[in-house]
């Protein structure tokens, strides 16, 4: 059986993937995943990762400049706005995945051995 990363590994690792589905089940075995603050908190994500697809999808369809016509009919060349917002969009996702680890860190307990009156009497 393999054995998953505790928050703060998860939190402090570089990984070049990261999967929500990871976070879901860490909060399962936290115990914390009908918790309020955690469910409301992963729909945050949610629609913040629509967001970003949303705007992944524009910039894939759409040119990285546009242009705009001031006096004279002369034009302008600027960079794409959804260009200024992915960045922040990320910077959302990242801090609302961090604070699903910090619910999951300072909300619940692990259940080490699956049997819980054992874990209660270990303590």
């Amino acid at each position: 059986m393999e054995e998953r990363q505790s928050t703060e590994d998860m939190a402090r690792s570089k990984a070049k993937y990261f999967d929500i589905k990871q976070v879901i089940q860490m909060a399962k075995d936290y115990g914390v995943s009908e918790n309020p603050l955690f469910v409301q908190t992963l729909k945050n994500y949610e629609t913040v990762q629509k967001a970003i697809e949303m705007t992944n999808a524009i910039l894939d369809s759409e040119d990285m400049t546009i242009s705009k016509e001031y006096v004279k009919g002369r034009e302008n060349l600027y960079m794409h706005p959804a260009i200024k917002e992915l960045p922040k969009q990320i910077d959302a996702a990242n801090k609302t995945v961090d604070k699903l680890l910090d619910i999951i860190e300072k909300l619940g307990k692990k259940n080490t051995t699956g049997d819980e009156l054992l874990d209660y009497i270990r303590k």
